[in-house]
C-alpha cells in the first residue's frame, strides 16, 4: 500500500479503515506479503490476524508516525518501524507466527529522536523472538509474550529524565528475558509487571531502576 521512493521516502499519509468482506478473516488478508509505507501511517482495521500461512508477512514503515488501534499479524514475522518524532502507539494486539508453525516473531523498532513509544495492546509471537527498540519515553502496559524463544527490549533514549514505564507482564519461553536502559543517569526504568523466563532474566539501567516480580530459572 503507498508507495516508496527512494528519493523522498514514504509518499504521504496512509489510514486503514477497511470493512472485513463476508468470510474473510480480516480487512486485510495476504497469503503472502502485505507492505505499508507512508510518513503518518494509522491502521485502524485488522490485517492478517488470524491464522495465516507461513509464507505471509507484514511490514510497515512510517517516516513521521505509527499507530495499531486494530489486531494485526501475520503467518511469519510482523515488523513495525518508524523514524519519525510523533513516535508509534500500538493499542491493537499484535501476532506473529498466527499460525503456530514455530517460524515468526515481532518486531517494534522506533529510531525517531526523543520518539515516544506506547504500546497497550498484547505483543505475542509463537515462532521468534519479540523485539522492541525506541529512544525516547517508552511506556509498556500491554503484556509482552514470546511463547517459544526469547523477548529483547531496548531503549536508547538519552534525554534526560528519559523514562521506561512497563506495567505489563514480559514473558519469555525459551532462553533470554533482556530489558535494557541506556539512558543517562538521571534517567529510570519502572517495572512493576512480572518478568518470566525458564533461564535467564537480564535488567540493566543506567539510570535509576525500579523492579518487581522476577521468576527465572537463572537470575
Amino acid at each position: 500500500l503507498n508507495q516508496f521512493s527512494s528519493s523522498t521516502g514514504n509518499e504521504g499519509a496512509v489510514v486503514i479503515n477497511a470493512l472485513t468482506p463476508g468470510t474473510q478473516p480480516s480487512s486485510i488478508s495476504a497469503t503472502a506479503g502485505v507492505i505499508i509505507y507512508g510518513t503518518d501511517v494509522a491502521i485502524n482495521s485488522t490485517v492478517n490476524h488470524t491464522s495465516m500461512p507461513s509464507e505471509s508477512f507484514l511490514e510497515v514503515i512510517s517516516s513521521k508516525s505509527l499507530t495499531v488501534t486494530a489486531a494485526v499479524g501475520a503467518g511469519g514475522d510482523v515488523s513495525l518501524s518508524n523514524a519519525g518524532t510523533g513516535g508509534i502507539t500500538i493499542s491493537g494486539n499484535v501476532v506473529g507466527d498466527t499460525n503456530k508453525s514455530g517460524a515468526g516473531g515481532v518486531v517494534i523498532d522506533n529510531t525517531g529522536k526523543n520518539a515516544p513509544t506506547t504500546i497497550s495492546g498484547n505483543v505475542t509471537s509463537y515462532g521468534d523472538d519479540v523485539s522492541i527498540e525506541g529512544n525516547g519515553p517508552m511506556t509498556i502496559s500491554g503484556n509482552l509474550n514470546s511463547v517459544n524463544d526469547d523477548v529483547y527490549l531496548y531503549n536508547f533514549g538519552t534525554a534526560s529524565g528519559n523514562t521506561t514505564t512497563i506495567s505489563g507482564n514480559v514473558t519469555a519461553g525459551d532462553s533470554f528475558l533482556d530489558i535494557y536502559n541506556y539512558g543517562a543517569l538521571s534517567s529510570n526504568l519502572n517495572i512493576s509487571g512480572t518478568l518470566t523466563s525458564p533461564t535467564y532474566v537480564n535488567v540493566y539501567s543506567a539510570g535509576n531502576l525500579q523492579l518487581a516480580k522476577v521468576d527465572a530459572g537463572y537470575q
